[in-house]
C-alpha cells in the first residue's frame, strides 16, 4: 500500500512539472529559453495507433514516360487572299471563229469506178467520194497526181514521174503495178491496163478470156471495160481483145479514131473528124447514137454520155436513175456552161467544165455523184 502511494506522489509531481513546462512553452518567453524534455511514459502504457486508411488516389503511370510534345506545328496561314468586294464589270467574250478551211482548188482530171469516184485536184492531190468498201476511195497521199482511174473497187493514179499508184481490193492481182513509165491507164472492172514510154499496153489484173493480154504494137490510147479492153494504134484502129459475148471485141469498126471509152459490154470511140461510133451490147439502146460531133465519151454499164463541140452534154440508152435525163433539182443538175472532159460509172457520171468544176448524176447510193466542195 504504501508503495502505490510514494510511487503516486512521484507520477503527480511528475505530470506537475510537464504541466508547468507545457505552460512555460506558451508563454511569450525569451526565444533562446531550453526547451523541457518531455517526461518519459511508462512503456507499460498501452499508445493507440492509427487505423490505416485505403488509398484514395488511383495509381498515377511513372512519371519518366515520354510524353509528346503540346507545341504542335502552327497551322498554316488561315488569311487566304479575298477577291474584291468591288467585282469589276464584266467584259465581253472574244467569240473564236473557225478559220475556214483552204478553198482546195478546181479538179484537173476525174475517173469514175462502179460505185466511187476520184478526182485529181489542181494541186495534185486525189479526192475520192462514193463506196469504200474495199479502200477504194482511200486515196493515197501525194501532190504528185496528173490523172486518176476507177475500176469495180480499185482505183489507179498516174504521178508525175510516170509511175502508178493503185488502192482498193487486191484481188487477182488488181493493185501489183508493173515496174514501168506510163503516159496513160485505165481502170476496167477487174483489171487495169496503161500505154508505157515506148508506147506499148501493159496490163494487170485478172486476165480472164486474154483481157489483160495487149496485141503487140504501138498505142495513143487505151480503154478497159468490165470483161474486155479496147486500144487505138498510132494509126488510128481501133484494136479490142479479151471477152466478147456481146461483139465488144470483134465488131470494132474501120476508121481513124482519137479518143474511145469501154463500158460493161460496150465500147465507144470518136473518130477524127468527130462522129462518135459505138459497139458491143446493146441492152438498153446505148449504141444508139445521137448524130453530131463530139469531143468527149463515156460509157457507162447500158448506157452512154458525150460532150458535143458545143460542150454540151449528151446522154443515150438504159435511164433507171435518171443517167442521162438532167436532174431538174438544181442542187445537183450541172450549172449552165461547156463541159471539156466525162467519165462514166456503172449507173452515174462525172463531167468537167471549162472551170475545172466537176457536176455528177445519176445513181447516187453510195454519194458517188456527189463531189466534195470546190
Amino acid at each position: 500500500m504504501s508503495l502505490l502511494r510514494s510511487g503516486g506522489v512521484v507520477f503527480a509531481l511528475v505530470l506537475l512539472m510537464t504541466l508547468l513546462t507545457v505552460v512555460a512553452c506558451g508563454s511569450d518567453g525569451d526565444e533562446g529559453a531550453s526547451p523541457v524534455a518531455p517526461p518519459e511514459i511508462p512503456t507499460d502504457t498501452p499508445v493507440p495507433t492509427d487505423t490505416p486508411v485505403p488509398p484514395t488516389d488511383t495509381a498515377v503511370p511513372p512519371t519518366d514516360t515520354p510524353v509528346p510534345p503540346t507545341d504542335t506545328p502552327a497551322p498554316p496561314p488561315t488569311d487566304t487572299p479575298v477577291p474584291p468586294t468591288d467585282t469589276p464589270e464584266p467584259t465581253a467574250v472574244r467569240q473564236l471563229v473557225p478559220t475556214p478551211t483552204p478553198h482546195p482548188g478546181p479538179f484537173t482530171s476525174v475517173g469514175a469506178g462502179e460505185l466511187h469516184t476520184c478526182g485529181v485536184r489542181q494541186n495534185g492531190i486525189i479526192q475520192c467520194w462514193g463506196k469504200n468498201q474495199q479502200g477504194q476511195a482511200d486515196a493515197p497521199e501525194g501532190q504528185d497526181f496528173v490523172a486518176v482511174t476507177g475500176g469495180h473497187e480499185h482505183t489507179c493514179g498516174l504521178r508525175k514521174d510516170n509511175s502508178v499508184t493503185c488502192w482498193g481490193e487486191e484481188f487477182l492481182g488488181r493493185l501489183e503495178v508493173p515496174d514501168e513509165e506510163f503516159v496513160a491507164i485505165d481502170a476496167g472492172g477487174t483489171h487495169t491496163c496503161g500505154i508505157v514510154a515506148d508506147q506499148t499496153i501493159v496490163c494487170w489484173g485478172e486476165n480472164k478470156d486474154g483481157r489483160s493480154t495487149a496485141p503487140p504494137g504501138f498505142y495513143k490510147a487505151v480503154a478497159a471495160g468490165d470483161e474486155h479492153t479496147c486500144g487505138i494504134r498510132q494509126s488510128g484502129q481501133v484494136v479490142c481483145w479479151g471477152g466478147n459475148n456481146y461483139g465488144q471485141v470483134r465488131q470494132a469498126p474501120s476508121g481513124e479514131y482519137v479518143t474511145l471509152s469501154a463500158g460493161g459490154f460496150h465500147t465507144c470511140a470518136i473518130a477524127i473528124n468527130g462522129s462518135l461510133a459505138c459497139w458491143g451490147s446493146d441492152t438498153g439502146q446505148q449504141l444508139g447514137v445521137e448524130s453530131g460531133r463530139y469531143t468527149s465519151v463515156g460509157a457507162g454499164s447500158d448506157h452512154t454520155c458525150a460532150v458535143n463541140v458545143d460542150g454540151l452534154l449528151v446522154c443515150w440508152g438504159d435511164n433507171p436513175n435518171n443517167l442521162h435525163n438532167l436532174p431538174s433539182d438544181s442542187s445537183a443538175k450541172p450549172p449552165e456552161g461547156t463541159f471539156k472532159a466525162l467519165t462514166t460509172g456503172a449507173e452515174h457520171n462525172c463531167a468537167i467544165d471549162i472551170d475545172n468544176i466537176v457536176n455528177c448524176w445519176g445513181w447516187d447510193n453510195f454519194n458517188q455523184a456527189k463531189p466534195p466542195r470546190q
